[in-house]
């Protein structure tokens, strides 16, 4: 018997060579208790590798958790394509109405791969910038998204479409917002969001991992609990994010001396971004 360790889990398994050998002789029972156990804990031990790489955010991979979270390091500025604008269906959108042209900030792009034209704006919307999504029906466009925002990035697959959208902290909103918005082609739409505070830098180290903590989430490696008040007139409590009551899984995003920046999925819609002091 052997001892395998993988993420401070701890797996009995026999030897390959001791697995082969015992199929070879099928009048010995311990021949199939071996085999047996063998399978099963071979199938344990890939499943723990499988989930090693399953990150906790959207059902997301770590590597694409990553790769979304790299977006706001290097955050560029979307690049527009009109083209097939003016042979759409006429869209009324109130942010549209004081750009120059009607095509300014939209995208046409088929979301939804149903072989029609879809529409994503992303622009100027008193007081900030908005974006809204319409899904193409023939005849006229469905909004299905509408929020404040702007486009980072769209990232199309066979069956899918991702769009990014950031909506940065301002004014007396103290928290940025990170939503990734998901369109299938049944046009089932799916939506979460990255929440972090306005000083929290987001960076993001080559591995991801995860682990179980509980304690307080902050929007910058240090403790500061003073209750006051902002210009807002709203109480705030020091550098506090939110506070995570019982054991839950996270993933540590980097760490710098005792503090993690780790990503907090607190439901199927909503994560949190921020510091844990670890004793």
């Amino acid at each position: 018997m052997h001892i395998l360790k993988v993420d401070n889990v701890k797996i009995q398994y026999v030897c390959l060579n001791s697995f082969f050998s015992s199929l070879w002789d099928a009048n010995r029972l311990d021949c199939w208790v071996s085999a047996e156990c063998c399978v099963r804990n071979m199938k344990l031990w890939l499943t723990i590798l499988i989930l090693g790489h399953v990150a906790i955010s959207h059902g997301q991979t770590l590597e694409a958790l990553r790769a979304r979270l790299l977006l706001l390091e290097n955050a560029g500025d979307f690049r527009f394509d009109t083209t097939g604008f003016s042979k759409l269906p006429k869209i009324d959108y109130r942010c549209d109405n004081k750009n120059t042209s009607l095509a300014d900030f939209y995208h046409v792009i088929d979301l939804n791969h149903d072989g029609m034209s879809d529409l994503i704006y992303s622009g100027p919307c008193a007081p900030e910038n908005q974006t809204g999504i319409f899904l193409n029906t023939g005849r006229a466009f469905r909004k299905v998204y509408d929020n404040p925002g702007k486009i980072l990035s769209i990232e199309s697959s066979k069956n899918k479409t991702i769009i990014n959208i950031l909506k940065e902290a301002c004014c007396c909103e103290f928290f940025s917002q990170y939503t990734e918005v998901v369109i299938d082609e049944n046009s089932g739409v799916a939506r979460n969001t990255i929440v972090f505070g306005a000083k929290t830098r987001i960076s993001v180290s080559s591995r991801l991992k995860e682990d179980k903590v509980m304690g307080t989430l902050r929007t910058t490696p240090h403790v500061n609990d003073a209750i006051k008040r902002d210009e807002c007139n709203n109480t705030v409590k020091g550098n506090q994010l939110t506070r995570i009551r019982d054991f839950k899984d996270v993933i540590q995003l980097n760490r710098t001396g005792p503090w993690w920046l780790v990503l907090y999925r607190e439901n199927s819609e909503r994560s949190w971004i921020g510091w844990m002091k670890l004793e």
